[in-house]
């Protein structure tokens, strides 16, 4: 039993992970050898991982063992939850004195406000006691074919007492160099107050109020990274790895007016053509002494490659700059062997089970970021496409120590037999 033992040690030893199952490695800098570690997950670690699950990374103490892992913030597959409705209700009042008292019905219930606001308001109170999630984005439907109105969002759980989330968020629906431009969606903190307020010096017929949430059970932290890309004719091209989980690609546009039509066009790695994914439109406009603005483009879906095309005549300016907005993730570790610590990343084959460190997270936040090395060549970047991960050496002891096994196997069950017969 002992040697049956001692055989399924080694094979498992012969097959242990090792850092040149990874193409590249990284060293870690850091003055602590013990506890709790946070490395910072960069673009460029993102882009050189194979998994969508972030699974091909790891870190190896100076004798080659792995420590336990945990990756922090919201992992790939957790997306902005679905746009949902929310009632809302009208209500208009000319301020007399500095303080009133405003009495509406809402849903059979008598409710009282107070307000010290003096001029001519046009409000709505939108409801949204039955979001149960932080509210990220307000969208606006009207029935008035042309308007661009100035808003203030103001949040409340008692409507009683009001904080301003957006002041003067523009809204609008208007022709502009023989296109439409709609600009419906304000950008929120987030909240997870129970009514909002939209507030307006004009009349504006709300005909729909929808919401969208966040869905994330963690807080995300948020980048800005800048972008690099080609031109080609009047488009541009980026390539930007799927394990980044992109939210917005922002314009850094030059001083004065621009308007620019756009296609958005993304393909992976494989296809043949690009796919539409949308059309969007970039500006920056002054109409009727206000200032109209939009910067960025919201993504939604994950691709390797990306192509952004002027419409019509319209060409892109030749001082552009991108950047990009994504979701970063943390890696802690628990060192608990000899350092220096290496993270070792990118694998087809090599993949890592997290280890459960929430107990240790709960003060992660104060803890500080380590310093990473150079990015460096490990086991190659073959590693990163083929199926099987070659041991030859390794191979020969596995099949010698299975053929031992069988042979004494063998031997046993003769010597059995032969003392039964006895």
């Amino acid at each position: 039993m002992k040697i049956f033992i001692f055989l399924i040690i080694t094979i498992n030893v012969l097959f242990a992970l090792q850092k040149d199952d990874f193409a590249y490695v990284k060293s870690i800098i850091t003055n602590t050898e013990r506890g709790l570690i946070k490395v910072k997950l960069t673009p460029e670690i993102y882009s050189k991982l194979v998994h969508n699950n972030l699974s091909d990374m790891a870190v190896f103490d100076a004798n080659g063992h792995i420590m336990p892992q945990q990756l922090s913030g919201i992992s790939s597959t957790q997306k902005l939850s679905k746009i949902q409705d929310v009632p809302f209700i009208k209500f208009s009042v000319l301020k007399k004195s500095k303080e009133q008292q405003l009495r509406f019905e809402y849903k059979g219930a008598i409710i009282n406000m107070h307000d010290t606001k003096e001029e001519s308001s046009h409000d709505y109170i939108v409801d949204l006691r039955q979001i149960h999630k932080e509210v990220q984005t307000l969208y606006l439907q009207s029935n008035l074919s042309k308007y661009m109105i100035a808003m203030d969002v103001q949040c409340s759980n008692d409507l009683q007492g009001w904080k301003t989330l957006k002041a003067e968020a523009i809204i609008a629906s208007l022709d502009f160099q023989d296109s439409r431009l709609t600009q419906n969606s304000i950008d929120l903190p987030l909240t997870s107050c129970k009514y909002l307020r939209l507030r307006t010096q004009d009349v504006f017929p709300l005909t729909k109020v929808e919401v969208r949430t966040y869905a994330k059970k963690t807080k995300v932290i948020t980048e800005h990274e800048p972008l690099i890309f080609k031109r080609v004719d009047n488009s541009l091209e980026f390539t930007l790895s799927k394990n980044i989980n992109l939210e917005k690609l922002h314009f850094n546009l030059e001083e004065g007016e621009h308007y620019y039509k756009l296609s958005i066009l993304a393909k992976n790695k494989g296809d043949e053509d690009f796919r539409l994914l949308k059309h969007a439109n970039i500006y920056n406009i002054q109409y009727q002494g206000k200032k109209l603005q939009k910067h960025f483009i919201q993504f939604d879906s994950e691709y390797d490659f990306y192509k952004i095309k002027a419409q019509s005549s319209s060409y892109l300016p030749t001082q552009l700059t991108l950047s990009y907005e994504y979701q970063r993730q943390d890696l802690y570790f628990l060192a608990q062997g000899q350092g220096p610590y290496l993270l070792a990343f990118g694998s087809y084959e090599a993949r890592i089970n997290s280890t459960n460190l929430e107990y240790l997270l709960e003060g992660a936040q104060s803890l500080k970021e380590v310093t990473l090395g150079k990015t460096k060549l490990l086991g190659g970047e073959k590693r990163l496409y083929m199926k099987k991960i070659e041991r030859p050496i390794q191979s020969y002891l596995v099949w010698m120590f299975l053929v031992f096994g069988v042979c004494l196997l063998v031997f046993i069950s003769y010597r059995l037999a032969k003392q039964l017969k006895q």
